[in-house]
């Protein structure tokens, strides 16, 4: 299973900027519990939990991507690829992200099917239909970063540790 321990731990190096990006807003607060909801949904059933689960894997995959393209971008800005190794880099992540990316739109579309066929409310899906491949991604890396976040408050409340924000 790919967990947000896992996502944190790959990434530890650009999970503290990709969060510093991200204000904690109403929006936030709103896919937060968007997401909740689409959990409370899914519980008691295998087939949803299991495409809620690939849901979520999706949306860390995406977001990683998009964590790697951000670090291409900054080592060619700090001169540290050649305009050669920066091309083939930028080829290659964007080849991934475009196949992560229409992952995820389907994972969310086809979680948002399933949820109709058992009797679920999928209102929650609207706006990411209506808003199109961005609104797709923009929810998926706020998802990732609301996860983050719930992440190392649990690891900073078992450790004893405050929370700083």
């Amino acid at each position: 299973m790919f967990s947000i321990g896992h996502f944190v731990e790959s990434n530890k190096d650009s999970v503290d900027k990709l969060v510093a990006q991200q204000p904690v807003s109403s929006e936030m607060d709103n896919i937060s519990r968007s997401f909740r909801q689409i959990e409370n949904d899914c519980a008691g059933n295998e087939q949803l939990q299991e495409y809620l689960e690939e849901l979520r894997k999706y949306c860390y995959q995406y977001t990683e991507v998009v964590l790697q393209f951000n670090q291409l971008f900054t080592d060619n800005a700090n001169g540290k690829l050649s305009e050669e190794d920066y091309e083939s880099g930028y080829a290659s992540i964007d080849a991934a992200r475009s196949r992560v990316h229409n992952a995820t739109i389907d994972a969310f579309n086809i979680l948002s099917r399933l949820m109709v066929k058992n009797g679920k409310n999928n209102d929650w899906i609207k706006p990411l239909a209506q808003g199109g491949r961005i609104a797709y991604g923009d929810f998926a890396i706020k998802k990732t970063v609301a996860d983050i976040i719930e992440f190392n408050k649990k690891n900073n409340e078992h450790n004893g540790s405050t929370i700083n924000e």
